[in-house]
């Protein structure tokens, strides 16, 4: 069968069994009541969310949601005990008598502490908020963990991926010391689907599909959950998980809220760290419309000092396969990362349900110069290198959703659309080289990588390598439809469950565009004693920018030395005194030498022709190496039924499809140029590819 066919084939299957399904679901509506209420405590008034209510010796029973609210439907007519329950608190029953057609209304109050004995205890709203997620994942029907909203708050959390980092299963990655990716369950970020209330936000990786969790501040955040098992109902590609973030509603009293806060950096003695929130919350027109809306923003230093070393295994003439020290590296990173956002969550109530309609932003920036030396010792090298810029990452996302419950069926419609943007303007990267006489002694399988930097010599020329100019422009845009359909039913009192089925349509469009202009192999720049005009490269930087005279120094000696456009590295306090990067680059120097570089493109240049005569060359393999543009259509649909057998098992069985449809356009080549060349690379293929295809699982 080809895409289509199977398309049609499986709606058809779909809507075939949701025809023989709902039927009975309707049935079991007849002749039967309800039983809603509210759960609280009995000392403080509060509500207890996921509380769990019961009728004793039957499987009916329903969960509180956030507010405290429970609601039992399809209950035969007839006298029972109804129990409510709480993790750490006492139990309560009381006697029903229900009607045919009659909805009782029901409220507990549940007592703490009352199931122990002991000495008195205080609540702490840290373990409210712990009870509350526990009980929340005691009643999912799946593999399930939550974070509160009441854990967010109590918690210093720097961001999303520090929260979900303390529940278990889940792993951090981090980067300059904060977290900014998670793993579940060993998988890679990018096998796990992150969502803000149940809508997917696209990726934020140029290479795969993870999400920078770092993006977005907790502080924005009513809870974070995280599915671990999927169901039919969840998307297909999300193998590791799904973290769902989830943002809050307005609450029936107005609250004006203000958070401020500052912070020391004792790396490079900075009091400027700030963060503060503002939230305002409030319902009107007889509680029926609801508003919140919150802003974030925050500033902090994350420099940081950081070894690292390298090796590789080689066979000893007699002892064998050994491993030994290939490198090391030693980083000064100093960095200020700027995170912003807004949220703006409206809800109005209609008769059976609601409209919900929010609109998410978030945007980090990192602002950094990142000095760097290496020291190769398998190749005999070192190197000295200066990245400086800056770059932002940022998800935007607007949700409209209709859901309403009529007790016989209920129905979730969603439409939504999100975006994630990477942006890296005119980002410098500069290298020295030192290539003879490095090594003063050969390391071996004993060499501990703290020794390797007293095994060099720093006699030899030191030399300006490269000047790399990058910029970066990725984006992805998703627009997606959601409608959810499920039906309740009970056969007598032990069998009990629901039929839900759904169908989703979504499409996604992704780019990447990389720009690196620049230049390698600058040691190699002339011959000493030859004079250099305008029209020969250092002229032209020096014709530029009066202040430089690289000519001069290249006449002389052949090639730009590092005293000229670096200077010496003086922290004694870098990695604690142990280790020293002995050069970096002047600031000073180098952004004026490299804006006068880049100008030489415009001013020697010839527009008119294929002549190209600026120092300033396009690097083709890093420009159009990882250009990609492309389109994706998803279709799916899904039937699945859970089965309440008694009072302890459950049963969920289910079918789901999936087809994508994709079309991407890059380029391949079978070798490349230079780096100072200004040309295409050989056997330059442009490609569109188009791919078709088919998921189903039960």
């Amino acid at each position: 069968m080809n895409y289509y066919e199977n398309n049609k084939y499986c709606k058809g299957v779909l809507v075939l069994i949701a025809l023989v399904f709902w039927p009975i679901a309707a049935y079991t509506q007849q002749a039967s009541g309800s039983v809603s209420g509210k759960v609280t405590d009995t000392s403080t008034g509060e509500v207890l969310p996921w509380a769990n209510t019961t009728i004793v010796g039957t499987n009916m029973g329903a969960a509180t949601d956030k507010n405290g609210n429970y609601y039992i439907p399809n209950v035969p007519p007839g006298t029972y005990t109804l129990r409510a329950s709480y993790l750490g608190y006492g139990e309560s029953d009381q006697t029903i008598v229900l009607t045919y057609d009659e909805t009782l209304n029901i409220n507990f109050e549940l007592t703490y502490g009352e199931v122990l004995e002991g000495e008195e205890i205080i609540v702490t709203a840290q373990a409210s908020g712990e009870l509350s997620a526990i009980n929340q994942q005691l009643g999912s029907n799946t593999i399930t963990n939550i974070v509160d909203e009441s854990q967010i708050k109590e918690l210093p959390d720097a961001n999303a991926a520090e929260s979900v980092g303390r529940l278990p299963g889940v792993a951090i990655v981090r980067s300059g010391g904060e977290a900014t990716k998670v793993t579940i369950r060993g998988l890679s970020p990018k096998f796990n689907a992150v969502t803000v209330n149940g809508v997917t936000i696209p990726a934020t990786g140029a290479n795969d599909r993870s999400v920078d969790l770092s993006l977005i501040s907790s502080n924005m955040l009513n809870g974070i959950e995280v599915i671990k098992a999927a169901l039919p109902d969840k998307d297909a590609n999300s193998f590791g998980g799904t973290i769902d973030l989830k943002l809050t509603e307005a609450k029936p009293e107005a609250s004006f809220d203000v958070s401020l806060k500052g912070g020391y950096s004792q790396y490079r003695d900075i009091y400027g760290n700030y963060d503060y929130d503002i939230s305002f919350s409030n319902r009107f027109f007889s509680n029926r419309l609801g508003v919140v809306a919150s802003v974030h923003s925050e500033e902090y230093d994350r420099s940081a000092d950081k070894f690292s070393g390298k090796y590789i295994q080689i066979e000893h003439p007699t002892k064998g396969r050994v491993t030994q020290v290939s490198g090391i590296g030693l980083v000064e990173e100093n960095v200020t990362r700027r995170r912003n956002g807004g949220v703006l969550f409206l809800d109005y109530k209609l008769p059976y349900g609601k409209i919900t309609a929010n609109s998410f932003y978030n945007q980090k920036d990192n602002n950094g110069v990142y000095n760097t030396r290496s020291i190769k010792s398998e190749s005999g090298n070192q190197y000295w290198e200066t990245d400086v810029g800056k770059t932002s990452s940022s998800i935007f996302t607007n949700i409209l959703s209709l859901n309403q419950d009529f007790d016989w069926i209920k129905y979730n419609a969603t439409i939504a659309l999100t975006s994630s943007k990477y942006i890296k303007p005119e980002y410098y990267r500069w290298r020295a080289i030192m290539q003879s006489g490095v090594m003063t002694a050969i390391p071996d399988e004993t060499t501990h990588p703290d020794s390797l930097p007293g095994m060099v010599s720093l006699d030899s020329p030191i030399m300006l390598s490269h000047i790399w100019v990058d910029k970066h422009d990725r984006e992805e845009n998703r627009s997606s439809l959601n409608l959810d359909i499920e039906a309740p039913f009970r056969l007598g009192s032990s069998i009990s469950g629901s039929i839900k089925t759904g169908i989703k349509i979504s499409r996604l469009d992704r780019f990447n565009d990389q720009e690196q202009n620049g230049r390698a192999g600058l040691q190699h720049g002339s011959v000493p004693g030859q004079i250099i005009n305008i029209n020969d490269y250092w002229g032209q930087i020096d014709s530029l920018n009066p202040n430089i005279d690289m000519a001069a120094v290249v006449n002389e000696i052949g090639y730009i030395p590092i005293d000229f456009v670096g200077k010496r590295f003086n922290r004694e306090d870098f990695l604690e005194g142990n280790h020293n990067l002995e050069w970096v680059f002047d600031l000073e120097m180098m952004r004026p030498l490299t804006e006068a570089y880049i100008r030489t493109k415009a001013v020697f240049d010839d527009p008119t022709t294929e002549f190209n005569d600026s120092f300033y060359r396009n690097h083709s393999i890093g420009s159009r190496g990882f250009d990609y543009s492309g389109e994706e259509a998803t279709q799916a649909g899904y039937v699945m039924g859970t089965f309440h057998l008694g009072k302890k098992l459950t049963f969920i069985p289910g079918i789901r499809w999936e087809g994508v449809k994709s079309n991407y356009e890059g380029q391949r080549f079978r070798e490349i140029i230079s780096a100072w060349q200004n040309l295409e690379p050989v056997d330059l293929e442009d490609l569109e590819v188009e791919r078709k295809m088919i998921f189903g699982f039960q």
